[in-house]
């Protein structure tokens, strides 16, 4: 007689965190703004150090066997120390680093227990990292992604559309669009200089005609600049 295995509450909470935290990782994998290779050079152009660190995962990963429960696929497990020491910079910069990598999508990252007390951090590529970079044939199987992941093709941006185009208001029936003679005649009585006589008028504001007379030491100093 076959004997049934009923998992323990302890067994079925991490499966569900489990579980919540890919569901996760699929969500920054949709919101990342890496669409393309194109845009993947960008971000290596940008954040080098990420982008090695990334290569590290990678190789680190493909030689790992670690799993989690309810996750398919193969995870890299190791003290931050030890992921300090593989990728050769300080824990502190690591963490920065892998905090990039995590709000790009490129990698899944969760915290676990060795032995009981040893803190471990659970680190393998996405989806979107292995359709980006340039991979091997076993490491789809091995992390436990599809190619099919994400759903949204990279290559292919969501369409852009562009915001509405605001035109001039529409004259009235009674009010007719100006002729091509009379824009010239406004650009040229626009762009013709002010006389002494029209300067002296606007600086008096005195309602004077525009004929003022050029023998005053003002209007002369204008004439003569």
């Amino acid at each position: 007689m076959a004997v049934k295995i009923t998992p323990s509450a302890k067994a079925k909470a991490a499966m569900k965190a489990a579980v919540a935290k890919d569901q996760q990782a699929k969500a920054k994998q949709d919101q990342s703004p890496l669409k393309s290779r194109a845009d993947m050079k960008s971000f290596a152009a940008q954040y080098p150090k990420a982008f090695h660190l990334l290569g590290v995962i990678f190789d680190v990963g493909r030689g790992s066997s670690s799993r989690r429960p309810g996750v398919p696929g193969r995870w890299a497990a190791y003290t931050y120390q030890e992921w300090s020491e593989r990728a050769k910079m300080p824990v502190a910069t690591l963490k920065r680093h892998l905090d990039v990598l995590g709000q790009h999508g490129l990698i899944e990252r969760a915290r676990g227990h060795h032995q009981g007390t040893r803190v471990i951090s659970f680190i393998r590529p996405t989806a979107l990292a292995l359709k980006l970079s340039t991979t091997r044939p076993t490491d789809w199987d091995h992390f436990g992604h599809s190619p099919d992941e994400p759903a949204t093709d990279p290559n292919k941006p969501k369409a852009w559309k562009p915001k509405p185009i605001k035109t001039a208001p529409k004259t009235a029936p009674d009010d007719p669009p100006l002729t091509a003679e009379q824009l010239q005649a406004i650009d040229a009585e626009d762009d013709a200089p002010l006389t002494a006589e029209q300067v002296m008028a606007i600086l008096n504001d005195d309602d004077t005609p525009a004929s003022v007379s050029t023998s005053s030491p003002t209007s002369s100093f204008f004439a003569a600049g």
